[in-house]
This record gives C-alpha cells, sequence and structure tokens, in this order.
C-alpha cells in the first residue's frame, strides 16, 4: 500500500497541473536553456537553431497586450503598417495552452462594482483567440510560447498587401534582431518576397525568365498595455470623432440601450511624434509647422507639451514608436493608419505615411490658385518652399485623423486655406480631450461636455463652407492665369492646360450645388449670378489663345463632363422641387424661388430667346448640353420629385416653343 501511495504522488508531482496552471510539456530542467540566447525584459525572449520563444513571467497573466506591425523598408515602402493581432489578453489554461484572448466589446456595463456585474461578465465572456501551446516553463515560472512561425511566415501578426509585394518565399524568412523595450520586445523580421512586373518577362528567344525575390524587412512589437483603462468619454451631439458603437444595459432599468464612445488618445500624456530618418529634411520644418498649428490649439484650453516631435537618428528604429511619420516611394497621398483599444477606445499606435507623387498635382493647382501674374510663383513651382508649404497643410489634416477626429481630407480647390485650423477644428479638438476633473463616471462626463457644447453652440462644431465670393476670387485668379499660360514652358502646356480646365469646371460644380441647397436665399441668387457671367454668358476668358493657336488640347473634351454635372444638378427634379417649395412656404422677393430661377437662366444662357441674341459656339454648346440633361431629368420617376417633374415639364415646353419661334426670326 505505501508502495502505492508513493506512486501516485509522483505521478501527481510530474504529470498533474501545477497550482491549477498549465500543464507544462517541458519543464525548467529539459528545456536547452544553454544552446538558447536569451533577450531579458519584461518580456524575456529565447532564441536559438533558427527558433523563437516568447516567454510570458507570471506577473503578466491576464494582463492585456498590443502587437503592432510595420514594413520597416522594401519595395520603396518606409514604415509602412502591417496590421497586427492588436490587443490581447494572456489567459493560461488547464489544459497546457496560452490563449491570446480577443474578447468582444459589443455589451457593456460601463459603471464598474454593480450588483449584477458578476453574472454579466459570466454569461458574455466569449473565449475568442489564437492559443499556443506551452513549450516550456522557465525557472521563474513564465510560460514559454514559440512564436517563430508567426514572426517568420505567418499572415495574423504581420498582415500585409501593398502593389508589388507578391508572394513570399518562406525559405529565406527569419527573425533578425530582437530588441528589449521598456514595456515589451521589438523583432526585426527579414522577409523575401516575388517581384512581378504587371507584363511577363522574355526573352527574346522567347525563353521564360525565372522569377526572382526581393528582400523586405518588418518589425513586430509586443508591448504589455498599463493596467489601468485610459478614462472612456461617451459620445454627445455632433461628435466629430471616430467613435465604437456598443449596447450599454446600465442607462435605462427595462431596456439595453445602443451608445457610443470616442476614440483618442489617453488624456494628460505627452503624444510623441516621431520623424522616420528617411524623412527628406527640407520637409521636416513643414512637419515641425503643422504640429506646432494643433499644439497652439490645445494649449488654448489649458494642455501644454500635449504633442512633442522628435527627429529619430539612423540607428534608431522607427518600428518601436507609438507614432512615426514617414515619407516614401509607395502609394502616391497622405494616409492616416491608427490601432485604438476595443474596450476604451484609446489609441495606442498609428502611422501618418506620406507617399512620393501626389505633390505635382498639387503644384499645378496652386499655380492656377495663386498664381494671378505673380513671376515667383511660376518660378517657384518646382521649389522646395512651395512644396513644403503644401505639404504643412496634408499634414495639418492628416493630424487631425491622427488625434481620433474624423477625415478632413484636404480641399482641392482651397490648398491655400488648409494650412490653418477652423474655429469648428479648435472646438472639436476641445470636445474630445478638455478635461471635466469633477465627473465621477463617464455618463457625468457626457452630461458636464453636453452643457459646455451647449454653451458653446452646436454650429461651431461645423466646418463653414467657402462663400460666394470666395468662388469668385478663385476664379478671377483663374481667368488670369490663363492669359499667362504662353510664358510656361511648351513642355508644360498640356498638362497645366488640362488642371486649369479641369480646375475651372470644378469651382462651377460647387457653385451649382449651392443652388436648390438650404444655404440662405440671397447665397443661392449670388450663385445663380456668378454662374450665368461665369459660364452659362460664355467662358471665352477661360482659354488661351497660344495654345488653341498651337492646337495643343481640346478644350471642349475636358470641360464637357463638369458642364454636364452642372446641368444635371440643376435641371434636376430634386432641385426644382426644392425651390417651388421655398416659393411656396416663403414667398417674397427675399426667397430664392423656381420662378427666379428659369428667369436666370433664360436670360444668361439663351439671351431672353431674342432675335439679335448672339450665341458663341460655347453658348451653343452648353444650350445643347442643358437640353440634353433637361429631357433626361423628364424621365425621373420617383414620386417625391412630382413637384418638380412637373414644373420642369411646363418649362422645357416653352423652351421648345422659343426656340421654333427663333429658328424662323434669328438674324
Amino acid at each position: 500500500m505505501k508502495k502505492f501511495y508513493w506512486i501516485i504522488l509522483l505521478w501527481s508531482v510530474f504529470f498533474c497541473p501545477i497550482s491549477g496552471h498549465a500543464q507544462r510539456t517541458n519543464t525548467a530542467g529539459d528545456f536547452p536553456w544553454g544552446e538558447m540566447v536569451r533577450t531579458d525584459g519584461i518580456l524575456p525572449v529565447y532564441t536559438g537553431k533558427g527558433r523563437v520563444y516568447l516567454e510570458l513571467p507570471r506577473q503578466v497573466w491576464g494582463r492585456e497586450l498590443l502587437i503592432t506591425s510595420q514594413i520597416n523598408k522594401g519595395f520603396d515602402l518606409i514604415d509602412r503598417p502591417a496590421g497586427g493581432l492588436g490587443v490581447v489578453r494572456i489567459r493560461v489554461d488547464k489544459e497546457g495552452e496560452v490563449l491570446l484572448e480577443q474578447p468582444l466589446y459589443a455589451d457593456r456595463l460601463l459603471r464598474a462594482g454593480t450588483e449584477y456585474e458578476e453574472a454579466f461578465q459570466a454569461s458574455n465572456h466569449q473565449r475568442l483567440g489564437r492559443t499556443y501551446p506551452v513549450q516550456a516553463v522557465s525557472p521563474e515560472g513564465g510560460l514559454l510560447i514559440e512564436v517563430t512561425d508567426e514572426l517568420t511566415t505567418g499572415n495574423e501578426w504581420l498582415r500585409y498587401d501593398y502593389q508589388g509585394v507578391r508572394g513570399a518565399d518562406p525559405a529565406h524568412a527569419q527573425v533578425k534582431q530582437v530588441r528589449a523595450l521598456s514595456d515589451g520586445v521589438h523583432f526585426t523580421v527579414g522577409r523575401r518576397h516575388g517581384y512581378k512586373p504587371d507584363r511577363a518577362a522574355v526573352s527574346s528567344a522567347m525563353m521564360l525568365l525565372p522569377e526572382g525575390t526581393m528582400p523586405l524587412e518588418l518589425s513586430c512589437v509586443v508591448r504589455l498595455l498599463p493596467e489601468q483603462d485610459a478614462p472612456i468619454r461617451l459620445a454627445g451631439t455632433g461628435c466629430p470623432y471616430r467613435t465604437i458603437t456598443f449596447r450599454d444595459y446600465l442607462q435605462h432599468p427595462y431596456k439595453m440601450v445602443t451608445d457610443s464612445l470616442l476614440v483618442r488618445w489617453r488624456p494628460g500624456k505627452p503624444l510623441v511624434l516621431a520623424i522616420d530618418p528617411y524623412f527628406p529634411r527640407e520637409y521636416v520644418p513643414a512637419v515641425r509647422r503643422a504640429v506646432s498649428v494643433w499644439q497652439e490649439a490645445f494649449s488654448a484650453f489649458g494642455m501644454r507639451n500635449a504633442l512633442q516631435v522628435r527627429e529619430l537618428g539612423a540607428d534608431e528604429q522607427p518600428g518601436a514608436c507609438a507614432v512615426v511619420l514617414a515619407y516614401d516611394l509607395g502609394e502616391a497621398g497622405v494616409r492616416t493608419t491608427l490601432m485604438h483599444h476595443p474596450r476604451t477606445g484609446e489609441i495606442l499606435w498609428g502611422r501618418v505615411n506620406i507617399g512620393h507623387g501626389f505633390l505635382a498635382d498639387r503644384l499645378e493647382a496652386y499655380w492656377w490658385q495663386e498664381g494671378a501674374d505673380d513671376r515667383r510663383i511660376r518660378r517657384d513651382m518646382q521649389s522646395a518652399a512651395v512644396a513644403a508649404e503644401l505639404l504643412e497643410g496634408e499634414v495639418i489634416c492628416a493630424l487631425g485623423e491622427l488625434l481620433g477626429l474624423r477625415p478632413r481630407p484636404v480641399n482641392p480647390l482651397f490648398l491655400k486655406q488648409t494650412g490653418a485650423l477652423t474655429e469648428a477644428d479648435r472646438t472639436a479638438l476641445e470636445y474630445g480631450y478638455k478635461a471635466f476633473p469633477s465627473a465621477k463616471d463617464c455618463y457625468e462626463d457626457r452630461e458636464q461636455l453636453r452643457r459646455w457644447i451647449h454653451r458653446k453652440g452646436t454650429a461651431t462644431l461645423s466646418v463653414p463652407a467657402p462663400s460666394v465670393d470666395a468662388y469668385a476670387d478663385k476664379l478671377a485668379a483663374l481667368r488670369t492665369q490663363f492669359t499667362c499660360l504662353g510664358e510656361v514652358p511648351q513642355a508644360r502646356w498640356s498638362n497645366l492646360y488640362f488642371r486649369g480646365v479641369h480646375l475651372y469646371g470644378d469651382y462651377l460644380v460647387e457653385v451649382a450645388a449651392l443652388v436648390g441647397s438650404d444655404r440662405p436665399a440671397d447665397v443661392q441668387h449670388e450663385a445663380m449670378q456668378l454662374l450665368c457671367r461665369e459660364l452659362l454668358e460664355g467662358s471665352a476668358a477661360y482659354e488661351s489663345r497660344t495654345l488653341v493657336e498651337n492646337l495643343q488640347a481640346d478644350r471642349r473634351r475636358y470641360l464637357h463632363p463638369d458642364v454636364e454635372r452642372v446641368f444635371t444638378h440643376l435641371l434636376s427634379p430634386t432641385t426644382i422641387t426644392r425651390l417651388e417649395r421655398t416659393g411656396w412656404y416663403a414667398g417674397g422677393d427675399e426667397a430664392y424661388t423656381a420662378d427666379r430661377f428659369f428667369d436666370a437662366l433664360y436670360t444668361s444662357l439663351f439671351g431672353g430667346f431674342r432675335p439679335d441674341a448672339v450665341y458663341s459656339p460655347d453658348r451653343q454648346d452648353w444650350m445643347l448640353m442643358c437640353l440634353e440633361a433637361w429631357s433626361r431629368s423628364l424621365k425621373d420617376s420617383s414620386a417625391d420629385n412630382y413637384i418638380g417633374r412637373t414644373r420642369l415639364k411646363a418649362e422645357y415646353t416653352r423652351v421648345r416653343e422659343q426656340l421654333e419661334r427663333l429658328s424662323h426670326e434669328h438674324t
């Protein structure tokens, strides 16, 4: 019997779970510690024989990790986001596995400590995520899991899809370096991907050439998140931020309430913006100016040093930074990428990527908008100073998105105005980051936010639309630039002319959109007057005699799509219905009605149907396009637009009769 008890005791020691935690597949004695290189830190890593093991010490069990990744360099990409698991929680099972859990937070109890919290959490717990077998136990009791495949060939920890990056070559994937961070660990990974041109590479002898691979360097960072959550801010009226929607079971005693919370950085903690070492030196001042614009807005409501800029050295790793601004030759344009906590909405990681190539279009648009007859701007079209000015506006918009605000892209029709924040931008920033210290929880915080917004006025969150005078000034500058086009080198005529004609068309479309809108009557009247003057009565001023004489471009082909959009809006049943109803309900000379609209259209475009009216070729083109758009509108069968279709049909008959008469009487 004693022997039997000893057998049972030894079996329980070596084969049963220890202290209720995971069963170990390797003990501290049989793991090849001497053959592995240990990288110390809060999350130790063991590497050797081509394998990588991540240790999860006892003190981090139950804590949350943030797993992010990026492309360091390769395929003309620098610091480009590469997906990642995001936020996971470490769960240790009794079955000898570690679960990196990704719970769902669609159902919430936001106020902790309620009598229902334990039952609610138990009923809504989901075991979602990826499990990893425990490979060994460190002498200190930490659990080792293998992450080799995740770093080298997997697509969960490192996930990316960029044009030109083809299939991976798993034989040449490796973890090149491991660095310990104060709150985690940073892996540098080397991979090779196939590069294949759009057309098959075939030699002159019709022999297929082998497909090669190109190197791609990546970073993967595993960070331990703070134990204390960032404070939640619930969304209120006119919320200008990205939000997370959830179902709250505490706001109403009998039902759940759908609510949302803001996506923002942790308030009170300075946000460090790292500039990549490869960022062009001539553009760094523009980035600093853009950051200072937002910093001044923070300082206005008491948050000093909320933003900090740091230029990284050549030996520093951008992949380990929470926020990086990078410039590369990849996808043209400025793109902001964020990763936030799914429970609190706290932004944990962000990238602002500037792809070379978008500045050429911006420079040409800048020449048309701001040039007048200023020779300096024509000379500076390719200078770094003007490019930096345009880039500053792009970065200002990108930083707003980085802070959690809803995207506000650059307005290509008003480039100069992008370099400054509007009052709506400042109010929106304060909406998300202004502190209310007396609020005891997120519900009281929202109530104080609501009262603050009420005092400020909800209209302060709306970005004001450009005035009609602003469009008139831009069109005046455009007219002048057409006369200066001959002074530009001939090699640039075609691109510049194309840009100028389309810019003219874009202004016309924007002005036409004001007619029949919810803007005041005087604004709609001014917009129609501007449209009549700059388009309907003729557009010869927006032409370059030099290019016409040299037959360098087909203006009508460039401009027709935009003019068609103008008439499609003006003569749509929806627009006419709104104008008709305005006449019914508002009335008087101050209201902009359908009668006033048609009078302006007939007087300007059709010359009042006078027998002696002069019709230029452009004007005749616009008349034909007007009637074609009119005919299409009459086919709209929507019941909501019956009023507009009825008026359009009557006016169309009138126009046909007048044109029939002019066919006999016109001089």
